[in-house]
């Protein structure tokens, strides 16, 4: 049954311009009660993906915020912008090196996270969309042969599902759990946690 809270339930989705993050917006649009708000640098193209949204999922509750992930000044601006509680954010927008450290780095941050979120009640977890062919697969050198809906099923259901408010600091693939080493290494994990509070 249908909590009456869902009603009230916000989805953030950085990156929601991109092939990947709008098929996860989207997605997370369609499930019931979700309210979906696009993290966009570009207006012009977050505007476009919010009307697209809108007419293939008829969720009339979809928007966007126009903010640059990559500026702490910019991510404090939408902060403080807020009005209700964000009940689930995805963290989609990304920039990758073809020696692919930063995905990496995002597995072992996802555990630092959870580590310290836990007391508040909040999750943290990390999923591989799968080998989408999106600008970033491409820069990673992979072709990619399936589709940016593909590649968002795994987000949108860790993002909607019982278990992405169950589990912490996990890793899931495919819908799957999975083993990280990248998140078991505890002293690497600790050491970038302390490295990215220096940014």
């Amino acid at each position: 049954m249908q909590d009456a809270n869902q009603d009230h339930r916000l989805a953030r989705v950085t990156g929601a311009t991109g092939a990947i993050g709008k098929a996860i917006a989207l997605e997370i649009a369609q499930q019931p009660g979700y309210r979906v708000k696009l993290l966009c640098r570009d207006s012009h193209k977050a505007e476009k993906a919010v009307s697209e949204i809108i007419e293939h999922s008829g969720n009339q509750r979809v928007s966007f915020d126009v903010v640059d992930v990559s500026s702490k000044e910019s991510i404090a601006a939408v902060a403080q912008r807020l009005k209700k509680p964000v009940h689930v954010l995805v963290n989609n927008a990304a920039i990758t090196p073809r020696y692919r450290q930063s995905k990496q780095a995002n597995r072992m941050l996802t555990v630092a996270f959870a580590k310290r979120l836990r007391e508040h009640g909040v999750t943290v977890n990390a999923c591989h969309p799968g080998d989408v062919n999106s600008n970033l697969s491409n820069k990673l050198g992979f072709g990619g042969h399936e589709s940016p809906f593909d590649g968002a099923r795994t987000p949108a259901w860790l993002a909607t599902d019982e278990i992405g408010q169950r589990e912490t600091g996990k890793y899931f693939e495919h819908k799957q759990m999975r083993r990280c080493r990248y998140g078991e290494d505890s002293e690497g994990v600790e050491a970038l946690y302390q490295a990215c509070l220096a940014f």
